[in-house]
């Protein structure tokens, strides 16, 4: 009797929650496979390749073909315990007498997931999903400012907020998410890469229970190193506070998987953090003749902030984290809204220039000597300063018409105030190397995070994240 489709979705998702996937489909007509298959897709995040060889089917993980528009929570929970196998095949094969003609064939691509199609005669098609070991699904940890917030700041009171159109147009749902994009954001296309959904922001009340097994984003917009960077924006989740944040997370995981578990889950994850540029654009340089600048010199200023940010990364080891990616500024003078205030012909404002170019290499100095004094290399830095200007000197080279305007907001280069419902936006984003005022479009995100996947030593230094990850599947 053939299955139908209603029939097939809620035998999947029965051995789902049960840790086991063996799915037969009575032959019945094409059509009505490539049917069923397609409610497949639609609902287990699976992609539907169906060869001209009517015996085959390749269900390949949709994370590979599509990003992480997909809804692989139901795999997160059981991945690990998948036992089908080719040999239960094998022995249903010789308990029935069969004449089933059963081969095998593995399908590599994405980094999560390994499916291996068992191929039988024109009357039964038997699909299972196993795991190689040490595949598990890692999790991801992000901390720092408005660059890799996925909406914390949303469950807050503050100014610093992006929680209204056209923030999100691009997104998936096409809704404001908390992120500073227009669509997907820095940690949004690393968890793409490895295969797994952006961890929820912390302050998410749907942070719970098996969600927290993927990691949890810490970050808030505009705070940076020092504590009082930010001040203007009222209440938001200051460094140190983030890092309170991660040991109360470690607590809440030990509830449900034990303290060892826990600690295993922590140190083999991915930590990414995102701090510096505020300290200068939202305190050095947020007024004229500033307390900080009254302070310090710029030289002295520079020297202060990169010594609070080995506090901060020294207390991040402390508490577990041993992998840890960490951003550098971008190009701060370059941005729409410092053209907007400082620039006469478009050009990048000197003295912001300078503060970027005396932080990133002691910045770089700091976490070598991190890691000399760890024993390894658990700090790995990010030039996004590099990785910005690539396409900011040479916009068209990468398929933007312009490196200087937003896309969405007002006054010269689109950079005065806030990306509002009111603003200038511009029709495609693609083209823009700017979202708003101070973060790039999804766009120039992506082409960040490819230098992180793969860059060179001139982009990440001792190595990039494929490394790393190479590195830990062959432990």
């Amino acid at each position: 009797m053939l299955l139908g489709a209603a029939k097939i979705l809620k035998q999947l998702e029965n051995e789902l929650r049960v840790g086991k996937l063996i799915i037969k489909i009575n032959w019945g007509s094409t059509d009505h496979l490539k049917s069923v298959l397609k409610k497949v897709e639609a609902n287990f995040g699976l992609h539907v390749v169906l060869s001209s060889d009517c015996g085959v089917v390749h269900l390949v993980p949709t994370t590979y073909w599509r990003g992480p528009n997909i809804q692989f929570k139901k795999f997160r929970k059981s991945i690990s315990f998948f036992s089908a196998s080719i040999k239960t095949i094998k022995k249903i094969k010789e308990e029935k007498g069969t004449t089933w003609d059963i081969q095998e064939k593995t399908i590599e691509p994405p980094p999560l997931l390994r499916i291996t199609v068992a191929v039988a005669s024109h009357s039964a098609i038997m699909v299972f999903f196993n795991v190689p070991f040490g595949a598990e699904a890692r999790a991801f940890f992000v901390f720092g400012d408005s660059l890799v917030d996925n909406g914390n700041n949303d469950f807050l009171f503050t100014t610093a907020r992006a929680d209204s159109p056209p923030y999100g147009i691009d997104y998936p749902t096409h809704r404001p998410t908390g992120r500073f994009s227009n669509g997907l954001n820095i940690p949004d296309l690393i968890s793409e890469h490895m295969g797994m959904e952006s961890p929820l922001p912390y302050l998410h009340p749907l942070l719970k229970g098996d969600k927290l097994l993927a990691g949890a984003n810490f970050a808030s917009a505009g705070i940076g190193i020092l504590n009082d960077t930010g001040i203007q924006f009222l209440n938001i989740v200051r460094m140190w506070k983030q890092l309170e944040y991660f040991q109360q997370f470690q607590v809440r995981l030990t509830d449900i998987v034990g303290a060892d578990r826990t600690r295993e889950i922590v140190s083999n994850g991915i930590s990414l953090i995102s701090l510096g540029g505020n300290d200068f654009v939202n305190n050095y340089y947020l007024v004229p003749l500033s307390a900080r600048s009254r302070q310090f010199s710029l030289p002295d200023y520079v020297r202060y902030v990169v010594s609070e940010y080995r506090n901060i990364l020294s207390k991040m080891y402390d508490v577990g984290a041993r992998k840890v990616l960490v951003m550098g500024t971008g190009p701060m003078g370059c941005v729409p809204a410092e053209l907007a205030q400082r620039s006469r012909a478009g050009e990048c404002s000197v003295e912001l220039q300078r503060a970027a170019n005396l932080f990133n290499p002691q910045l770089n100095d700091m976490l070598k000597g991190l890691n000399d004094e760890k024993g390894s290399n658990i700090f790995v830095a990010a030039n996004t300063m590099k990785m910005h200007m690539d396409y900011i000197s040479n916009p068209q080279a990468y398929g933007f018409i312009t490196s200087k305007v937003a896309c969405c907001g007002q006054g010269p280069y689109n950079g005065l105030g806030l990306c509002t419902p009111m603003s200038n936006l511009c029709p495609n984003r693609d083209i823009y190397a700017f979202w708003d005022p101070f973060h790039p479009s999804e766009r120039a995100n992506r082409i960040i995070v490819q230098q992180m996947i793969g860059g060179t030593s001139n982009y990440m230094n001792p190595m990039n994240l494929s490394t790393i990850l190479a590195m830990d599947s062959k432990a």
